[in-house]
């Protein structure tokens, strides 16, 4: 649609960047440069996306792969909503939002693997997980961001290996909230 630059509107897609980028209108309000709602198997590669509001949105989809991907300069560099067994590796997400801008947001989304992120000048948060259960992070380097990772109302999850520095006003690398 003309909200996205590409739609994955089918199951089994492969989107191969073959290292090149796509910018985007860069007013961060309405348009996605990946946007794949309710199909699963989408495996997306091996480029840059700048200046869209979510630089790749995965929605109410399953086993998923983002892997060598540059996103920067959107409001959130790759969010997933109802969104799960999916892989993200290999990923750096950095300078994002102009309104709470996250680095990846991942919101009642479960079992997913996320390794090998860097996450770099976003305004509100490097990672963030809201009602998010049972997902592995791992290395992951987050700096300068308001929150280095923050985790909201998410349980049994595992971060290891992380390296969290020159986070926030308040110095939050890592941010726990329990419900």
């Amino acid at each position: 649609t003309a909200d996205h630059c590409f739609n994955i509107t089918a199951n089994n897609i492969t989107l191969d960047m073959g290292g090149y980028n796509i910018t985007g209108p860069g007013t961060h309000l309405s348009f996605d440069g990946v946007y794949v709602s309710g199909y699963n198997d989408t495996t997306i590669k091996d480029g840059e996306i700048y200046e869209f509001r979510r630089g790749i949105y995965l929605l109410n989809n399953t086993n998923n792969n983002i892997t060598n991907i540059t996103a920067s300069d959107n409001n959130d560099g790759i969010s997933l909503l109802y969104s799960s067994n999916n892989t993200i590796k290999d990923v750096t997400v950095s300078d994002s939002g102009i309104t709470m801008g996250r680095g990846m947001m991942i919101s009642y989304s479960s079992n997913n693997t996320i390794t090998n992120v860097i996450a770099n000048s976003n305004e509100d948060q490097g990672i963030f997980l809201f009602y998010s259960n049972n997902n592995i992070i791992t290395n992951v380097t987050s700096l300068l961001s308001d929150r280095g990772i923050y985790l909201l109302t998410s349980s049994n999850n595992t971060v290891t290996n992380l390296m969290v520095t020159g986070n926030g006003i308040l110095s939050r690398g890592v941010d726990l909230y329990l419900d």
